[in-house]
């Protein structure tokens, strides 16, 4: 299941480029958790920060996040229950809108943040610096 010279089954060999996560060759941190939509970069004084994301389902990469300081935490807001908000498949509880340390080890060198379709289209999430 981890073994990249066996992935999922004798002699399926992943690329230089790719980690052997869970039995399949994954190239980014949303590889084999949901299709990626976009990603999200570095907002200088604003971190990692995706708004406004509309009401369907999103799958978005963050690749880079390490704070320098504090712990890292994601914020998210307007996310209605039962709709949720997945770290690397860990769900992330989004009725809380301050700040949640989290101890989600990275993903092929970033997070996968995957939403669910909810009913407000002006929800979003951030990863502060």
């Amino acid at each position: 299941m981890t073994d990249p010279d066996n992935c999922g089954g004798c002699n399926i060999v992943c690329e230089s480029d790719e980690q052997c996560l869970q039995g399949y060759c994954a190239s980014s941190p949303c590889d084999g958790l949901c299709a990626i939509t976009s990603s999200v970069t570095l907002a200088p004084g604003a971190g990692y920060k995706a708004d406004n994301i509309g009401g369907d389902e999103v799958c978005a990469q963050v690749i880079g996040y390490d704070p320098a300081v504090n712990p890292p935490s994601i914020v998210c807001w307007n996310f209605n229950n039962p709709h949720t908000l997945e770290l690397n498949g860990t769900v992330i509880d989004c009725r809380i809108t301050t700040g949640q340390e989290f101890t989600v080890p990275p993903r092929m060198g970033g997070y996968c943040v995957h939403a669910g379709a909810g009913t407000y289209d002006y929800r979003g999430f951030e990863f502060p610096d």
